[in-house]
């Protein structure tokens, strides 16, 4: 799907924001992404992942609880949305929450207050909510699995982390920034040759940008020499059958101008993913006319704003220890 919303849009926005994705393509960075670039980046960033804790569990580590309100409460107790204060709540798997307790999160944001567990003191919410998910919450509504009121009020401000099988323009770089960490913490430097490139760049990478960096580590830490070859590479990668002769049995199968068209789509991703989404310096690394470029991105329906989240991603994504918490 194409987002309708950028990312630096999202930086903006006051309401609840509901990120989905497949797992490792970094919605749990984006989240902090959203509250490092807002104007509540100097309060907390807590995330909470629902798919770990009960109904009960839950209750109590968002709302808080009073003293004596259940058997072992020996005194009261601050809740994550207490604690974060002006800050962000990062809600993860909010799909894997219980009909009850999907109840109790759409009240509490339509109300924008709540109660700890056993006090008749409400509290208001100061914080902003985030709540990202890898299920597909339409079809669980139609499953009955989810509440339709409360699919409708959080897909109002709604971004989707696109796969990276989608996005083949942004592995080699990605690989490389990646590459880059590792060989800092094995302290050894590696090169990949063109055919370990070619089958990077073709495999599908059904664990995105999680199951990237783990290739990369695994490259950097079993690769003898200076130099990575394609039995370098990790054994899961050659099980999918993802390889560059199905790049060539794709080709063979079209005829030349749709050939054409397709490098040149690629072309043109690449080039606008690499300079932010900017048509003029895009153009100008083309050696194209602004008008030309303008005209063929309306051909292949390109979306500019996609290209630029893109750029977002590849800054902020791709980089430092955040990664391992991606979602």
């Amino acid at each position: 799907m194409q987002n309708r919303l950028s990312i630096e849009r999202l930086f903006q926005v006051k309401g609840t924001i509901l990120i989905t994705g497949e797992s490792g393509t970094g919605k749990s960075h984006l989240a902090r992404l959203i509250h490092d670039n807002s104007d509540r980046r100097d309060a907390p960033f807590i995330a909470v992942n629902l798919a770990t804790l009960t109904d009960d569990l839950l209750a109590s580590e968002l709302f808080g609880h009073a003293k004596g309100a259940f058997t072992g409460a020996h005194q009261h107790r601050v809740g994550h949305l207490e604690s974060v204060g002006a800050g962000t709540l990062f809600l993860d798997e909010v799909g894997e929450l219980s009909l009850s307790m999907q109840k109790m999160l759409l009240q509490l944001l339509e109300d924008g207050s709540y109660y700890p567990v056993g006090s008749c003191t409400k509290r208001v919410i100061s914080g902003h909510i985030i709540v990202a998910t890898n299920r597909n919450l339409q079809e669980m509504v139609l499953r009955q699995e989810f509440r339709e009121d409360l699919y409708y009020r959080l897909r109002i401000f709604h971004y989707c982390m696109i796969p990276l099988r989608e996005q083949p323009q942004r592995i080699a770089a990605l690989f490389n920034k990646l590459k880059k960490d590792f060989e800092l913490q094995y302290q050894k430097r590696v090169e990949v040759d063109s055919k370990c490139w070619e089958q990077l760049c073709c495999y599908r990478w059904p664990g995105n940008i999680r199951e990237l960096k783990h290739c990369a580590e695994y490259l950097v830490a079993v690769t003898q020499g200076d130099l990575a070859h394609p039995s370098d590479l990790p054994e899961w990668m050659g099980s999918d059958g993802n390889n560059s002769h199905q790049v060539a049995d794709t080709f063979s199968l079209i005829s030349f101008k749709d050939a054409i068209a397709q490098f040149e789509q690629q072309l043109l991703r690449q080039a606008l993913s690499r300079n932010g989404g900017k048509v003029n310096r895009t153009a100008k690394e083309l050696e194209v006319s602004k008008s030309t470029l303008i005209s063929k991105i309306r051909r292949y329906e390109i979306n500019i704003w996609e290209m630029k989240s893109i750029a977002y991603q590849d800054q902020f994504c791709a980089v430092g220890n955040d990664l391992q918490q991606m979602a």
